[in-house]
C-alpha cells in the first residue's frame, strides 16, 4: 500500500471574489461546506447500510463590520441582499480555486463591547461548487 503524504496548505493567503472585486481581506474565515444527510437501508444486517447524500453547499463568512467603507463586503451584502451572485475562493491564491453560485445575505451590526466587530453569513448555494483551474 503506498504511503500518502499530505501537502497541507496555510490558510494565509486565500482569494475570495465576487464578481470582480476581492474580499479577502475582509474576511477572517472562508469555507464552502457541504450539508450532508446519511440514510440507512437496515437490510437483514446489524448494522445496515449507510449512504451519505450531499443535499446542498453553504458559503460560511466570518467577517469584519465596515460600514464606513463604501464598497465594503459588510455594505455590498447588505445591499445586495437576496441576489444570487457568483463567488469564487481559492484557498491558496494562484492554486485550484472553486467557484458557486450563492444567495446573499447581510450579516449583524454591532456586537460585544471593546471588541472588533464581526459578523457571520451562510450564504446558500445554488448547485455544486465548480473547480476552477489554478492560476
Amino acid at each position: 500500500m503506498p504511503k500518502i503524504i499530505p501537502a497541507p496548505i496555510l490558510l494565509n493567503d486565500i482569494v475570495l471574489s465576487i464578481g470582480t472585486d476581492d474580499y479577502e481581506a475582509s474576511v477572517s474565515s472562508a469555507a464552502i461546506v457541504p450539508n450532508n444527510q446519511t440514510v440507512t437501508f437496515p437490510g437483514m444486517t446489524p448494522n445496515g447500510k449507510k449512504h451519505v447524500i450531499v443535499t446542498d453547499w453553504t458559503l460560511n463568512l466570518t467577517l469584519a463590520q465596515d460600514f464606513a467603507t463604501a464598497s465594503s463586503l459588510s455594505t455590498y451584502l447588505r445591499t445586495n441582499k437576496n441576489t444570487s451572485k457568483e463567488i469564487t475562493l481559492r484557498p491558496k491564491a494562484g492554486g485550484k480555486g472553486y467557484k458557486v453560485t450563492a444567495v446573499l445575505a447581510p450579516g449583524q451590526i454591532g456586537g460585544d463591547g471593546g471588541t472588533i466587530g464581526t459578523a457571520q453569513v451562510s450564504l446558500p448555494c445554488e448547485g455544486d461548487p465548480a473547480e476552477v483551474v489554478a492560476g
